[in-house]
């Protein structure tokens, strides 16, 4: 893999970067057509506008402090979830280059925003960029370890990368049999997870980039992520299977929803005592981790002025003491919930 290291304000023209914008619209007309008559559930309690047109992803930071947006502007935009207000915006570089990838650290002071193959590192704090690389490979998902110092990298290239910020350059490789579309790192840095289109989830030590676990679903897996306690780590597939893992056994503990809708968002509590989920159709779920079930459920708001109106959860976060749920849609409104 070619890496160079750019000045922030530099620009890599992409060949297919318009193609980008088309598909990240279409995508979003399509899921209009998804919606269908799901349980409604508890009214949210407060919904607030993030983007007019929609956004390409978003990211939550720890405890609701603030939210991050990609939207069809090619902005990211920092939201402070106390007044609703922007606090920074950034692009990649001066062409404005679509944004695609979001993700926040998770001491919640540094953001990586990903193109089609530029990630630039950005300082919460003050706003200030802190470099920009360009990868040869087309980026597909990005995920930032706890400190914001390295960043786990799926690719088109059948395989996920490690990217250390102090060294400029690839630490370790995941290799896989089709793309990667799903990356997540627990919080001492010291596992990762993938999820590909060879229908696989792999758990790799990151001292020896050595895979110690494999698992399989019946469809692409297009989600994953770590419980924070990391006993637990939690999958799904394209075809709506949910997978809950126990990483020490290495064995598969429940799978919790069997139905044909997609999951596009899922996030632990602090205590990893409960999980929540989004799915394709706007479909919120809470599940007791305990029981396998659901114990609260939740339908995101569609806009009226887009018949037939659909949305899709994007990201979702739960406050310090797990008493709020704020999630973020591809219709660009954010939403918060009471989940206890």
């Amino acid at each position: 893999m070619c890496l160079k290291m750019t000045k922030p304000w530099n620009i890599f023209s992409l060949c297919n970067s318009s193609n980008r914008r088309f598909f990240g619209h279409a995508i979003l007309l399509v899921s209009l057509f998804w919606l269908t008559g799901c349980e409604q559930g508890i009214p949210a309690k407060k919904t607030y506008e993030h983007a007019a047109y929609g956004v390409y992803d978003a990211a939550i930071a720890n405890g609701l402090s603030f939210a991050v947006t990609a939207d069809f502007e090619d902005t990211a935009k920092l939201w402070s979830t106390k007044s609703n207000k922007i606090r920074k915006v950034w692009q990649m570089g001066k062409q404005k280059q679509p944004i695609i990838s979001v993700a926040i650290s998770g001491d919640n002071k540094r953001v990586l925003t990903a193109s089609e193959q530029l990630i630039s590192l950005w300082e919460v704090k003050t706003g200030k960029n802190l470099g920009a690389w360009s990868l040869e490979d087309t980026i597909l998902s990005v995920t930032l370890s706890f400190d914001g110092t390295k960043a786990v990298i799926g690719q088109r290239s059948n395989q996920a990368v490690l990217f250390d910020f102090k060294r400029g350059g690839i630490a370790a490789i995941f290799p896989h049999e089709h793309w990667v579309h799903a990356v997540a790192i627990n919080l001492k840095g010291s596992y990762v997870l993938t999820g590909s289109d060879d229908y696989t989830v792999k758990l790799w030590r990151v001292r020896d980039s050595k895979p110690i676990r494999t698992w399989k679903h019946k469809n692409r897996v297009r989600l994953v992520e770590f419980s924070p306690n990391g006993a637990l780590a939690v999958s799904a597939a394209e075809n709506g299977q949910l997978k809950l893992w126990n990483i020490k056994k290495g064995k598969l503990l429940k799978t919790l929803d069997k139905k044909r809708t997609a999951i596009t968002a899922a996030v632990f509590s602090r205590n990893s005592k409960f999980l929540a989920t989004g799915s394709a159709r706007g479909v919120i779920q809470l599940w007791n981790m305990k029981t396998g079930k659901v114990s609260r459920q939740w339908q995101a708001k569609a806009r009226k002025k887009w018949p037939p109106s659909g949305v899709v959860i994007r990201a979702l976060g739960f406050s310090k003491d797990g008493k709020l749920l704020l999630s973020e849609s591809s219709n660009g409104l954010a939403q918060l919930w009471k989940a206890r």
